[in-house]
């Protein structure tokens, strides 16, 4: 008979190694330079106060500003 690995048997898929979408080589696309760079703050600063407090601490890892902007404290 074929030979199985145990994830195989129990119907998991092997993990594949995680790959950063990110590549420092390149610069950002437009629309991600325009919402982290030159997006005004107080629109960003109210599409922070729709998030939940644990996406708004996620978005504050994306970049500087972002932690800067989720960090105000209008939004807490």
């Amino acid at each position: 008979g074929a030979s199985t690995s145990s994830t195989e048997a129990f119907g998991h898929r092997a993990k594949r190694a995680r790959v950063s979408g990110k590549n420092h080589d390149q610069p950002a696309a437009p629309a991600e330079q325009y919402l982290q760079q030159k997006l005004p703050d107080e629109v960003v600063l109210k599409i922070f106060s729709y998030l939940l407090e644990q996406d708004l601490c996620q978005a504050a890892c994306v970049c500087k500003r972002f932690s800067q902007l989720a960090n105000d404290p209008i939004l807490w």
